[in-house]
């Protein structure tokens, strides 16, 4: 079964686990695309995943935007490498959960099954003075989602451009919780569905 759906990743590292990545996605009827941010190599992946040639480490922001802006159908799942989904039904689950003008997110769990928290509240400016000093608590609050991790967001690959996608000026961490921030103050919705578990 093919998915209107298009699973977007930044390949750097461990070629065993973007061929891992290739493997599950397709395998759950959607189109992958790779964006190679260095040392990937044609044979470490199956015909049905296509991938943007190697251009420089220009950071997962740009490599997921450029990954975005070449993929033909009108929703994009942003994952990181390691993630995976976590059953047979679960990005059907969240293609039919998410919605146009919205950013969406789903369970993460790790390898063992424990939940992986994926959300968080906005940062304060303490907070961020603690992370500096000290190691700050977890921005993690039941039922509360002012933004996702970019480890597993969908969203209507028109609304993304529309945000002009990941800022450049967050190469590795952050950039997340900004493109989130840049859609609440347009009005877009930040979602979170519990039915739906990926492993990361």
């Amino acid at each position: 079964m093919s998915l209107p759906v298009t699973v977007v990743t930044v390949a750097f590292g461990n070629p065993e686990v973007i061929k891992k990545w290739g493997q599950e996605w397709s395998g759950a009827g959607a189109a992958c695309l790779i964006s190679d941010n260095g040392n990937l190599l044609p044979g470490d992946l199956n015909k049905e995943v296509a991938v943007l040639p190697f251009q420089g480490n220009t950071g997962f922001g740009r490599g997921i935007n450029r990954a975005v802006q070449k993929a033909d159908t009108p929703v994009v799942l942003i994952t990181n490498p390691d993630t995976l989904p976590g059953n047979p039904y679960s990005l059907e689950s969240l293609l039919h959960f998410h919605s146009e003008g919205s950013l969406t997110g789903g369970i993460t769990v790790d390898a063992s099954g424990r939940e992986v928290h994926s959300t968080g509240v906005w940062p304060t400016s303490d907070w961020v003075r603690s992370q500096v000093f000290r190691h700050a608590e977890s921005l993690w609050h039941r039922n509360t989602t002012n933004w996702l991790q970019g480890s597993l967001i969908m969203v209507h690959r028109d609304d993304f451009l529309k945000l002009n996608g990941f800022s450049s000026n967050y190469p590795l961490y952050f950039e997340d919780v900004d493109i989130c921030a840049r859609a609440h103050r347009k009005g877009m919705s930040i979602n979170f569905s519990g039915n739906s578990r990926f492993i990361h």
